[in-house]
Order: C-alpha cells, then structure tokens, then sequence
C-alpha cells in the first residue's frame, strides 16, 4: 500500500521571501511555490505564480486551491513589506479556516539595525498571538537568525554559501 504524500504550499513574501521561492524552485523540493509582492519592488523569481499587491491582490485571486494543501508555510523577513504583506495573508488564510499555516521569520543581521529586529519582533509576537488564538490554523512562529548562523558559520563563507546555508534550514523546516 502507498503512502499518501503530503501535498505543501510554500509562500514567499517580500525580497527574502522571493529569494527564497528562487531557491527552491531550483532544488528537488516537491512543494508548490508562490511569491507574493508588493509590486513596489522588482521581483526576478518568475518561474513559479507570482502575485503583486498592485495587480488587485487579494485570496481569491490566487491561482491555487488553498484547501487542497495539508500544510502552508510562509516565508518572511523582518523588512516591513514582506512582514505586513505575511500578516495580512495570514488573516486571510484563518478566516477561510485553512489548517496548519507555518509561518517562517528570517531575522536580520546585527547590522541592519534595530528597526529590523523591532520589526522581527513585532512580526513574531503577532504570529504568535494568532497561534495562542487559532491553534488548529497557526503553527508557532520559527525564527531563523541570519545574525546567529553568520557567526557560525566562518570567516571564508560566500554571501551565496551564507544564504544557501539558511535556505537549506528552510528546507528541512518544510520537509
């Protein structure tokens, strides 16, 4: 008899969001994958859907049916884009009481300043609360640290080496 596979979703929102739909789209991961923008910014991640905040962005207008995914993950940073965009999907997203929504924070670098870790934490505690409220519907927010695997990760490493490293991380969160 075979298993039946899990069918995911994984959403990128905002630039660390996209960068990392980019990346997997690239990889043998078998989940769907979908950016969201702001439309603002350029996005250069165009081989899976796409969807811009000014082309109408809205729930129904994406063009995959959420309840067919045993699992949703959403991937965002600390920048005020990707965060803000991520809060108001996954509002949408209880509201159609979709089950086991996964959100996933990427936490700036010490040099990014305080406004960004501001941001991370704000980003967090709202996740969080909606965990405490919608337990079926919101997984508990996990926080990757760019910060904290910089400093593990040696002088020698690459940008691209560092930020494979951390989309590898996300990858073994959805998997």
């Amino acid at each position: 008899m075979s298993k039946k596979r899990n069918k995911h979703l994984v959403v990128g929102v905002g630039g660390a969001g996209g960068g990392v739909i980019n990346y997997l789209s690239h990889s043998t991961n078998d989940a769907d994958l979908l950016t969201i923008n702001d439309g603002e910014s350029e996005s250069h991640y165009i081989p899976h859907a796409q969807l811009r905040r000014n082309e109408g962005l809205r729930l129904a207008s994406l063009p995959v049916e959420l309840k067919a995914y045993d699992k949703i993950f959403v991937v965002t940073a600390s920048g005020n884009t990707g965060s803000r965009l991520a809060m108001e999907f996954i509002d949408g997203f209880i509201k159609l009481d979709l089950k086991k929504i996964q959100t996933i924070l990427i936490g700036p670098f010490n040099f990014e300043g305080d406004k960004r870790q501001k941001r991370l934490n704000e980003t967090q505690a709202y996740f969080q609360l909606l965990h405490n409220k919608h337990p079926k519907n919101v997984m508990k927010p996990k926080v990757i640290s760019n910060q904290y695997l910089s400093e593990r990760s040696g002088r020698g490493t690459s940008l691209t080496e560092f930020f494979d490293m951390v989309n590898e991380k996300i990858i073994k969160l959805i998997c």
